[in-house]
């Protein structure tokens, strides 16, 4: 009997475990996920970057039509968050979800390989909406309870930006030098365009393979690195999305002529923007 009350008086203790072990439980739980659909490992990423543009706390404004599509990656992870938000927040879930589904991806898609490692080194992100009666104002000046599909309207990187204009975004944002800046770009190797979304018609993705993390993203905007003399022909179209309902703009989109991989490149300027992902 003592030792029933003993026990009765320690439920933190086994919860409170390890972070590093909290961490790999998590990390199985988002594995098992992203094995069941890995095509979710790009949406992971896509939902962390977009979170984490003024800061990483948990929290999309879905009502902002850059966010096109992050209810699914959301609900995705609602379980885990579930399973887990008395332990670590829901904006650390999401961070962890997208480093891991990026550590998952340099093996996805093809016949295994090494995979490359993105360690989650920092804990502590605080939610949108942990303080009681949070409000949060999104895009269209609405104001709601703060949750995790409802945050303060944040600027994305839009799609029509110029090589520089993109450059100062991530240096204002995240302080990222231009070799950061180009580095993160190479998300896109994983993960398509949805016209319905984004504006863009990218379901080839941008490189062969929408699951594969690797360089392929490079390759296929300048060519081999051994023969940039072949590198891919490009055109500039328009694409009218008129006929599409909700609030999608019109595009401006590089499509590759020839050579390595998927049809679509992104927007007219420096990078097609952080919300064209799938």
């Amino acid at each position: 009997e003592n030792r029933k009350n003993e026990e009765a008086k320690l439920p933190l203790r086994r919860v409170l475990q390890t972070t590093e072990q909290l961490i790999d439980q998590i990390k199985g739980a988002i594995e098992v996920i992203v094995n069941n659909d890995p095509a979710l490992a790009a949406k992971f990423v896509r939902l962390v970057f977009h979170d984490c543009v003024g800061g990483c706390n948990g929290c999309v404004d879905v009502a902002n039509p850059d966010n096109n599509g992050l209810d699914i990656p959301v609900e995705a992870l609602q379980p885990v968050v579930a399973s887990f938000g008395g332990q670590m927040s829901r904006a650390d879930i999401w961070s962890l979800a997208g480093l891991y589904s990026a550590e998952l991806s340099t093996t996805l898609g093809g016949n295994g390989g090494t995979m490359f490692a993105f360690p989650f080194t920092s804990t502590g992100r605080v939610d949108c909406d942990a303080s009681e009666g949070a409000i949060c104002v999104n895009i269209n000046g609405d104001s709601a309870p703060c949750s995790a599909t409802n945050d303060n309207h944040s600027i994305l990187p839009s799609a029509d930006l110029t090589t520089s204009q993109v450059l100062t975004y991530f240096a204002d944002e995240f302080q990222f030098s231009p070799q950061e800046t180009v580095a993160i770009f190479g998300a896109h190797s994983i993960g398509v365009a949805a016209r319905d979304n984004s504006g863009f018609p990218g379901q080839s993705g941008w490189d062969n393979n929408q699951l594969r993390l690797n360089n392929n993203y490079y390759d296929g905007i300048v060519g081999d690195v051994n023969d940039l003399g072949n590198a891919p022909g490009w055109n500039h179209f328009e694409v009218d999305n008129s006929d599409l309902s909700g609030n999608v703009p019109r595009r401006f989109m590089w499509f590759r002529g020839r050579g390595g991989g998927g049809n679509g490149g992104g927007g007219g300027g420096g990078g097609g923007g952080g919300g064209n992902r799938d």
